[in-house]
């Protein structure tokens, strides 16, 4: 008898310490989803908190059970696996601080096989990847938070979502009014992706969760925006601003492949991503402000020549062209002082946006001071140069300016000098100055005219 009950005693002392060890790792669990969620309480630190009390309520139920026989006992002790015999391989071999408490606790548990130790076991497992995925989420944070540009931070976010998510693909949708737009993706090609069906079918799960906000998991789904392999669909929309709401969409070839991460950890991943999204806007808005004409919106002086030198290295390391062209108004201040320098203002944004506009993208428009314009030409000879410079020029003389408050047959005209790149200068200053000795030229020569510096190209 004091055998029977000294096995006995020692199985509910080792399952009360379980019990125990359970709401120690709930509690622990806390606190790192405080320290995870940037030190603020969040849904997932309110999960653990009622998953302590259904542990206690565990515990207390478990403790009226009927006492093991000793038949159990023996049974129990039989279970133990031999000396040499592998654990769990669930348990990770290499862990740290919270894993390795649990890791420990589950190396315990696999010497016991009752019913008790086998749910503590689950629930150990259930817990240590919770964990995992608060530590990652915290990860997730600190490298979204980072100081990025807008399409990089993009990018980013989509690569750190596919990975904690285990999705095949993830992408970027944004809707404004009933337009759906793709913004990013990553796992396959951006023509795989679909986004506009959602927009006309009125049920569409996807399109329901942008109008609600809330996120939704779609299993065995039918709708078109993915590949039709993939059937287990994931939408986390947030808000960008108060015109337009984006979502994190995500797809997988499993129908529940979206049944192992929680709601917390969904609401928590989709939080930094919109924080770490808006704070690269405002990166972007800031650089923007840096390096952009106020009055214009061209690149200003600064800039144009941060990147001109970056051009002319480019230019002389893979021996290409490269031209600059140098465009002034004429008579720009008989304009400010007959109508006024509002007028004046909007002359040259008109002629800012038709550069822009009459320019390929590789080509770099600024304006360098007061009236005057810069244009970089990179792999551009100073015979094409010559050629777009007299079609700039004849265009921004036929503008229609009646609009800007200037009268009717008010006509605004141009004079350009250009320098090209080795044969008139291998520097920027150099550079400048010839084309600034072109433009100069062409005033005295009767204006509304292109000059090169040499008959370069």
């Amino acid at each position: 008898m004091n055998n029977l009950f000294g096995k006995n005693g020692a199985m509910i002392s080792r399952f009360r310490a379980a019990v125990a060890a359970k709401i120690l790792i709930a509690c622990v669990l806390m606190v790192v989803g405080w320290f995870a969620n940037g030190g603020a309480w969040s849904a997932s630190a309110l999960i653990v908190t009622l998953l302590i009390a259904g542990l206690v309520i565990d515990a207390w139920t478990n403790r009226r059970k009927p006492s093991h026989t000793s038949a159990d006992a023996d049974n129990e002790m039989s279970h133990q696996p031999e000396p040499g015999q592998p654990h769990h391989t669930g348990t990770p071999t290499t862990v740290t601080g919270i894993d390795a408490f649990m890791a420990d606790l589950l190396n315990q548990t696999q010497t016991t096989d009752t019913l008790e130790v086998a749910i503590l076991r689950e629930d150990l497992y259930r817990l240590q990847a919770f964990n995992n995925q608060l530590l990652r989420l915290g990860e997730i944070a600190q490298e979204l938070n980072t100081a990025l540009p807008f399409k990089e931070t993009k990018a980013k976010a989509l690569a750190l979502a596919r990975q904690l998510l285990s999705a095949d693909v993830v992408a970027f949708v944004a809707e404004t009014g009933r337009e759906f737009t793709l913004q990013g993706v990553s796992g396959c090609e951006e023509e795989d992706v679909n986004v506009n069906c959602c927009g006309y079918y009125s049920r569409c799960p996807i399109r329901t969760s942008f109008r609600d906000l809330r996120p939704t998991v779609i299993s065995n789904a039918d709708c078109k925006a993915f590949p039709p392999t993939l059937r287990a669909h994931l939408s986390l929309p947030f808000r960008m601003d108060d015109k337009s709401v984006m979502s994190l969409m995500a797809a997988a070839t499993g129908p529940d492949a979206f049944s192992h991460v929680s709601l917390p950890i969904l609401e928590s991943l989709v939080g930094h991503i919109q924080a770490g999204l808006k704070a690269a806007q405002k990166y972007d808005a800031i650089r923007r402000e840096a390096i952009t004409d106020p009055l214009t919106n061209l690149y200003n002086r600064r800039f144009f020549e941060a990147r001109g030198r970056e051009e002319i290295e480019h230019s002389l390391r893979h021996r290409e062209p490269l031209t600059i062209l140098m465009f002034d108004v004429d008579h720009f201040k008989d304009i400010n002082d007959t109508y006024g320098h509002q007028t004046g203002d909007k002359v040259l944004q008109a002629i800012a946006q038709y550069l822009k506009d009459q320019t390929r993208t590789s080509d770099i428009c600024g304006r360098y001071g007061g009236e005057e314009f810069a244009l970089l030409l990179p792999a551009t000879p100073g015979r094409n140069a010559g050629f777009l410079a007299d079609r700039l020029r004849d265009g921004l003389s036929q503008i229609m300016y009646t609009g800007l408050g200037l009268p009717a047959n008010a006509s605004v005209t141009v004079s350009a000098g250009l320098a090209t790149c080795p044969h008139d200068g291998t520097t920027l200053e150099e550079l400048v100055a010839q084309a600034d000795t072109a433009l100069y030229q062409a005033k005295r020569s009767g204006r509304n005219r292109v000059v090169r510096a040499t008959p370069s190209g």
